[in-house]
């Protein structure tokens, strides 16, 4: 239902129908009266403004919000005490490489496997061991899981030679 609205994760209500929509504070949902149809802000996003706009209302709600791509890092550390939380794993796709330069540029929810895959078709490997089935290269730079070869090759985060990101407040940086 999404991409027939040309967006994806975060659409502006005047684009979801002629339904009568109830938000539910406790599900940070909207649900059709009529139809049933359901938007929640745990829906996956897939482009970056509908990631601004879904931390600026967030905030704006005063709404605790947690981010996540598969989830799997979710046990790392302490648990995030969050009333809502925004999937990031439909920002997928990696959006460059360069073979011969040896660099790419990726969105946070694309499979780390994704990544390994494309590398492998040109015969490169990423230099870092990250781990985790199902992992995201946002969840393994955001969490800095490394692997056995940290000490010689470095860490993840020592190969990121920068990134774009969305502030708490919804600004991009």
């Amino acid at each position: 239902k999404l991409n027939e609205t040309g967006a994806d994760g975060f659409i502006p209500a005047r684009t979801i129908g002629d339904d009568y929509f109830q938000y539910h504070e406790g599900a940070h949902a909207m649900i059709g009266r009529r139809t049933g149809e359901t938007y929640r802000l745990g829906d996956h996003v897939a482009n970056l403004q509908a990631l601004i706009d879904a931390v600026a209302a967030a905030l704006s709600d005063r709404t605790p919000l947690a981010l996540e791509g598969h989830g799997t890092k979710r046990t790392l550390g302490r648990t995030v005490k969050a009333e809502a939380v925004l999937k990031l794993s439909g920002l997928t796709g990696i959006t460059m490489y360069e073979p011969d330069e040896m660099v790419f540029t990726a969105r946070a929810g694309t499979p780390l496997a994704e990544i390994e895959a494309a590398l492998a078709r040109q015969g490169q490997m990423l230099a870092f061991e990250p781990t985790g089935a199902n992992a995201t290269i946002g969840g393994i730079v955001a969490a800095g899981i490394n692997g056995p070869r940290r000490f010689a090759a470095g860490a993840a985060r020592d190969h990121l030679l920068g990134f774009h990101a969305v502030n708490s407040t919804g600004e991009q940086f």
